[in-house]
C-alpha cells in the first residue's frame, strides 16, 4: 500500500508523485475497508466505516480515518454514530454551512454481511461538523429513499437562494433483474437547509448501480461508469458483460429542468434550482417547518459561507485558494466564437493596416519620380542655355534612395510587425481545469 499525490498545473494537466511509498512506517496497523464513505474537504481527506476480512470473514471497519494534506499525517477517529460503524453510505462535503464547512452523511446499513444487515432510515441525516469532527444528527422530511438502496450515487450544487441541493440517483436494494432493480431507477434530492426531501417524479425504466455522479457546472450532473442490473442476468458478475447503454458510459443529467440530455453544454448559464425546489421553499413547507434535532446542529447551519460569482451562481467563500483561481479563470475565459471573432478581427485589421502603409509608400514614390523629372528638365534647359561645356549628369543621379528611417518599408515576410501589434496567444483548452491537489490511495 502507497499514497500518491497528483499537483495540477495551470494547463489542465499536472504530475504524479509518491507522497507515502510501501516502506511507511505510517500505514502500520491501519485497515484496508472495503466500501468505506469517502470525501474530500477542509484540508483533508476521510474513510468513513466500511468492512474488511478479518481470519477470512468480512467485518465491519470501525472508526473513521483521515489524513490531513499540510501534515501528511493519518489519524483513526472514533465515530459516535450508529455504533462506531457504517457500511455502503455516501459522505458528502458541504462547505457553504458551518464555520468550517461541514460534511453530510447519507444512507448506510450496519453489519458486514446480507444475513446481518440492517440499513439505516434515510429520514436520519447525520452532519459532521468539519471544524470539531463531531457528528450530530438530523431528521429530514418529504419523500425520502427506501432504506435498503447501496451503490447510489450524490452530486451536490449551490444555489443563488442559499441553498444546497444533494442528488440522489441510483442504485440497487441488494437483488438484481428487471423486476428487482428497475424500481431503483429514481432520483430524490436532499435540499439544506431545510432537510426536505424531494422525489422527481418519472417512470423508472433501466437500473443503474456502482457508479458515480458529479456536478460538471450550471446545471448539469456527469454520470460516470456503473452497471446496468435492469438485465436477464441476475448476478453481480454477469453486469460486466453487459454492453453500456451510454455513449462512452458517460451521461448528462440536467438539474434544473430534471431531464437526461444527449450532450454537455459549454459554458452553461449558473445553476438554478428545478421549480420543485422553489416551490418547497416559496410555499414555506422548506423554511417554516424545520424543527432542529438540537442547538448544535442548529449552529453549523446559522453559518453560511456562500459568495455569489459574477455569472450569478454560486460558491463557498471558504474554498481552497487554487478553487478560487479556478473560478476565476472561468469567469474570464473566451468562448470559441469569441476566441474565432478576435482572430478573424486582427487579421482583418494586420490586413488594412498593410494596404494603408502600400498606398501610402506608392503615393509618396509616385511624387517624389515626378519631382526628380522636373529637376532633370530644369537641368538640361539651364546646362542648354548657359552652354559652358559642363556635361549631363547621368540619368537620375540626383535621386537619392530613401532610406528605411526616411520612408516606408516594403513588407515582407522578414519584416517586424508594427509597433503596438502583439500576437494572440491561444486558450488552453478544457471547461473545467481541476482545483485542487487530489489523493488517491493505491492498493
Amino acid at each position: 500500500m502507497e499514497l500518491t499525490a497528483f499537483k495540477t498545473n495551470e494547463d489542465g494537466g499536472g504530475t504524479w508523485s509518491t507522497a507515502l511509498n510501501t516502506s511507511s512506517n505510517a500505514f502500520d496497523g491501519m485497515i484496508r475497508p472495503l466500501h468505506p464513505a469517502v470525501a474530500v474537504g477542509n484540508g483533508k481527506g476521510y474513510a468513513l466505516g466500511g468492512t474488511t476480512p478479518i481470519n477470512g470473514t468480512e467485518q465491519m471497519a470501525g472508526g473513521m480515518l483521515s489524513y490531513d494534506f499540510s501534515t501528511g499525517l493519518f489519524r483513526n477517529n472514533s465515530i459516535q454514530i450508529h455504533g462506531g460503524y457504517t457500511n455502503l453510505a455516501n459522505l458528502i462535503w458541504v462547505p457553504q454551512f458551518g464555520t468550517e464547512g461541514c460534511f453530510v452523511l447519507i444512507g448506510g446499513a450496519g453489519g458486514a454481511s446480507d444475513a446481518t444487515r440492517d440499513f439505516y432510515s434515510w429520514e436520519e441525516i447525520y452532519v459532521m461538523d468539519a471544524a470539531t469532527e463531531v457528528f450530530y444528527k438530523q431528521n429530514a422530511t418529504g419523500d425520502y429513499p427506501n432504506s435498503g438502496r447501496q451503490e447510489f450515487c450524490t452530486a451536490v450544487v449551490a444555489s443563488s437562494n442559499e441553498t444546497v441541493e444533494i442528488f440522489v440517483y441510483g442504485g440497487w436494494g441488494g437483488a438484481l433483474g428487471d423486476d428487482a432493480a428497475t424500481p431503483y431507477d429514481e432520483i430524490f434530492i436532499l435540499t439544506l437547509p431545510a432537510f426536505e426531501w424531494i422525489k422527481h417524479d418519472y417512470t423508472p425504466e433501466a437500473a443503474r448501480l456502482a457508479h458515480s455522479c458529479e456536478a460538471v457546472g450550471g446545471s448539469q450532473i456527469l454520470l460516470i461508469g456503473g452497471l446496468a442490473g435492469s438485465t436477464d442476468d441476475a448476478t453481480y458478475t454477469g453486469q460486466f458483460g453487459v454492453r453500456d447503454t451510454n455513449d462512452q458510459g458517460l451521461g448528462i443529467f440536467n438539474m434544473t429542468s430534471l431531464v437526461w440530455e444527449d450532450k454537455y453544454t459549454a459554458n452553461p448559464p449558473a445553476y438554478r434550482q428545478a421549480d420543485v425546489v422553489a416551490e418547497a421553499y416559496a410555499s414555506g413547507s422548506a423554511n417554516d417547518s424545520i424543527s432542529w434535532n438540537n442547538d448544535n446542529i442548529k449552529s453549523i447551519f446559522s453559518h453560511k459561507n456562500f459568495t455569489i460569482t459574477s455569472s450569478g451562481g454560486s460558491s463557498s467563500s471558504s474554498s481552497s485558494p487554487s478553487a478560487t483561481s479556478t473560478a476565476a479563470s472561468k469567469s474570464s475565459s473566451l468562448s470559441g466564437g469569441a476566441i474565432a471573432g478576435i482572430v478573424v478581427g486582427c487579421v482583418a485589421g494586420v490586413a488594412i493596416v498593410g494596404g494603408l502603409l502600400a498606398f501610402c509608400c506608392l503615393r509618396r514614390r509616385r511624387r517624389q519620380a515626378s519631382a526628380a523629372a522636373a529637376a532633370r528638365d530644369a537641368a538640361a534647359a539651364q546646362h542648354q542655355h548657359q552652354n559652358a561645356g559642363i556635361q549631363e549628369a547621368p540619368y537620375g543621379s540626383e535621386v537619392m534612395e530613401m532610406q528605411a528611417e526616411n520612408g516606408c518599408l516594403e513588407l515582407d515576410g522578414s519584416a517586424k510587425p508594427p509597433y503596438g501589434y502583439s500576437p494572440l496567444a491561444e486558450l488552453p483548452g478544457g471547461e473545467f481545469p481541476p482545483s485542487a491537489t487530489q489523493q488517491e490511495v493505491k492498493r
